[in-house]
């Protein structure tokens, strides 16, 4: 099964044709209390499965997954000082097998794409502003900084490689869509818009990292969370 990625700014439609359509995020989550109606407005307008930017809402951060099935709601785990976090990843299921969503600063978390990949999640939505994406991948010992604070796509990268798993990035200005690296032509990990179960499959198989690793230790980290 293949499964068409598609990033917006605004809230308007895209001109191709998509699975799943991701919000891209601005200067930060969103505040405006507005949000999630206009989101679910947009929504109503496509047979597309709509994915949220970050937003505030009841002192959290969370992102939600739109469908015409309903809803899944999904707020950080890791948020800023003074906001409530969340105590679990979610991962559901879907028309395209089994997703995850990764809200704003949790992508700098290694564990938590690592309990998504425990689940089964196969494609892991991440959106957060502190990435602008449009930046390159540093080479080897730069910094993870550039001079304006842009945070590169290092992290998610990684996560993708560590995990075998796809994610579709939303960052501040533009979305990437990163793979495993043999799941691209050229070998970068970084996807156009199309995400291939087979070859994801393929990818796990070629280099089964994911297979070795310690998976009691999560299962550990995941109760200490209390999930």
């Amino acid at each position: 099964m293949n499964v068409k990625v598609a990033f917006i700014e605004g809230l308007e439609l895209p001109e191709a044709k998509a699975d799943i359509i991701m919000h891209l995020p601005k200067s930060g989550p969103e505040a405006d209390p507005d949000y999630p109606l206009r989101i679910r407005a947009l929504a109503r307008q496509t047979s597309c499965y709509m994915v949220s930017a970050p937003y505030m809402a009841d002192n959290s951060v969370e992102m939600a997954w739109i469908s015409p099935e309903g809803e899944t709601i999904q707020r950080s785990c890791f948020p800023d000082a003074g906001l409530r976090p969340c105590d679990d990843v979610t991962v559901f299921n879907t028309a395209f097998g089994k997703i995850a969503m990764c809200c704003d600063a949790d992508i700098f978390q290694p564990q938590y794409a690592r309990l998504a990949a425990l689940r089964g999640c196969r494609l892991l939505l991440a959106a957060t502003a502190r990435i602008r994406i449009g930046c390159r991948l540093p080479d080897p010992g730069e910094l993870l900084r550039d001079g304006e604070g842009a945070l590169f796509l290092a992290g998610p990268w990684a996560s993708a490689q560590a995990n075998g798993i796809a994610i579709a990035f939303a960052g501040a200005g533009g979305g990437q869509l990163i793979l495993p690296c043999s799941a691209t032509g050229d070998n970068s990990g970084l996807g156009k818009a199309e995400v291939k179960w087979d070859d994801l499959a393929k990818a796990a198989k070629e280099f089964p990292v994911f297979g070795c690793m310690n998976a009691p230790l999560y299962k550990r980290y995941r109760k200490e969370l209390g999930a």
